[in-house]
Formats: structure tokens, sequence, C-alpha cells
């Protein structure tokens, strides 16, 4: 049986305070929340290596939020626009030049023979 690691790479509220200087940001070591930063009376920096690494983490910044819900607004708008007009959304399947996630749905196709 394994054990999830008993504390998160790092907090929201870390993820969510303004970063000024950027150039201090990729200077500092490690992750985000380190006790010499604390000691010294600094607030924890979450570095984007860190932020990447952890995605599902950072989706939750509310920054982050702000942005998907800025682009639920904008398409909800230009849909509800399109609908007046009597125009009708599609979802087509898509051709993909590599293996799909699962990648049951594989299959070659020939262009030009």
């Amino acid at each position: 049986m394994n054990k999830s690691v008993p504390y998160l790479p790092f907090q929201i509220e870390d993820a969510s305070r303004q970063v000024l200087d950027q150039e201090a940001e990729s200077r500092a070591g490690g992750g985000a929340g380190e006790d010499e930063e604390e000691k010294e009376g600094k607030m924890p920096v979450v570095r984007q290596d860190v932020r990447l690494n952890n995605r599902i983490i950072d989706l939750r910044v509310p920054t982050n939020q702000a942005i998907f819900r800025l682009q639920s607004g904008v398409c909800a708008i230009y849909r509800d626009f399109m609908l007046a007009r009597d125009f009708v959304e599609i979802h087509t399947p898509k051709l993909i030049g590599g293996a799909s996630e699962g990648g049951a749905n594989v299959f070659q196709l020939k262009y030009f023979e």
C-alpha cells in the first residue's frame, strides 16, 4: 500500500501572491515554502517549474480561475450571438498527426496515394 505525501508542494495562498521581481524568483533555490525564507521574514515564492509540475493545484489559484471564467464568458457571449442568428454549433471528429491519449482510435490515413 502506497501512502501519499502528507503535505502539498505549495499552498494556494503562496501561489496567489504577486511576484514583482521575476529574477529573484528564478534565483530562489528549492521549491515553495523554504524554512530559510520564513526565518528571514520573506514570504515563500512558488517558482514556475513547481507550478508546472503540480498543475492540478496551480489551476486552483484565483488568477487562473479568473482566466477560465473570462474565457467561458467570452465563449458564452459568442455562442449566444451566433445562435441568435440561426447558426448551428457542431462538434466534428478531428484528424491529428499522432496517437491520441488512449491510442484506441488510431488509424493510418494516406493522403497522396
